[in-house]
């Protein structure tokens, strides 16, 4: 609940998941992941550029919202990418409905592991690309 709300109160402009212009950004293995970091602005100096990778990443297309038992499932059809410059080590997902970088909220991240080429396809976990769950409340059905 706590990540939703804090959403929520950061970027104002957020229209939902299927709406809002929502990216994916690669950086390098110099960016370390921190719960501290909020914005796109927290992440841009990190962000890989050249080949055919656009500044500010990869509009997510074809995105749905699903429900499955406790779960709110954020999906979209998958990146790729097959003239990186270098090799990224995170996918960023974030939210760049928002004119100002220090507005654009940060969903989260994956962790792309040592890739072998400059080629990448992320194929989006068969949960979605984020997924909230929540705990059924104790005496409530």
């Amino acid at each position: 609940q706590n990540g939703v709300k804090t959403v929520v109160e950061r970027d104002r402009t957020f229209l939902g998941w299927t709406v809002a212009t929502v990216k994916v950004a690669l950086v390098t293995s110099s960016y370390v992941p921190s719960q501290s970091h909020t914005a796109y602005t927290d992440v841009v100096s990190y962000e890989i550029s050249g080949g055919d990778y656009t500044t500010g990443g990869l509009t997510l297309s074809g995105k749905t919202i699903t429900t499955f038992t406790n779960q709110v499932r954020l999906d979209a059809v998958d990146a790729a990418w097959s003239n990186l410059p270098v090799k990224p080590r995170y996918a960023i997902v974030y939210d760049s409905t928002n004119a100002s970088p220090a507005q654009r909220s940060l969903f989260g991240y994956m962790d792309l592991g040592n890739l072998k080429a400059r080629k990448l396809r992320i194929r989006w976990p068969s949960q979605g690309v984020l997924t909230l769950t929540v705990e059924d409340a104790p005496g409530f059905p």
